[in-house]
């Protein structure tokens, strides 16, 4: 082989590795996530990390404070990945249940709801107030019950129904109480 060839060699090996590396980066940021995909996936994982109800007062505030700071379809993805997960996990937990232990556990629950209310502070009931009377309270509250109506089929809206009210009138208990 000859300089000529051997020069033509590498101009071709080196187009065709310039190619190589420029595909390379190009598959690298199309299946990379983004900023805000990463952080939606970190904010439903630190929700599924802990039972619903659970999470620990410090946490709260500081998931608060994420949440406010998520744009809204941000939010909207969050809400429906937590609310999804959260979903197959009470199915996974009821397929075994008869349709009497499952009325007789939605029983318990409501029992529970009514019992946290009953024990809430004035104070308590007042900080609740004020949040469930913000615009972002609606929006969740308004995810929520999009998401039991697309989501569940009727069965479980059915059996859930009595739960939802309750949840329903719980909320509007603590917005319009005095």
């Amino acid at each position: 082989m000859d300089s000529l060839q051997r020069k033509r060699l590498y101009q071709r090996l080196l187009v065709v590795v310039t190619a190589l590396v420029l595909v390379a980066i190009l598959v690298v940021n199309t299946f990379r996530s983004s900023p805000e995909e990463r952080e939606e996936a970190e904010f439903t994982a630190t929700i599924l990390r802990h039972e619903p109800g659970q999470v620990p007062a410090a946490d709260r505030a500081q998931l608060r404070e994420q949440w406010r700071n998520l744009p809204p379809e941000s939010r909207t993805h969050v809400f429906r990945a937590v609310a999804t997960a959260r979903l197959e996990e009470f199915r996974e937990q009821s397929k075994s249940l008869t349709p009497e232990q499952r009325q007789q556990l939605i029983q318990q629950r409501i029992e529970h709801m009514r019992a946290e209310r009953a024990k809430l502070t004035p104070e308590q009931r007042q900080e609740l107030r004020e949040r469930l009377s913000q615009e972002e309270a609606r929006e969740v509250v308004t995810q929520i019950l999009a998401f039991y109506q697309e989501e569940l089929t009727a069965r479980e809206r059915a059996e859930l129904d009595p739960l939802i009210h309750e949840w329903l009138y719980h909320m509007d208990s603590l917005v319009h109480s005095r």
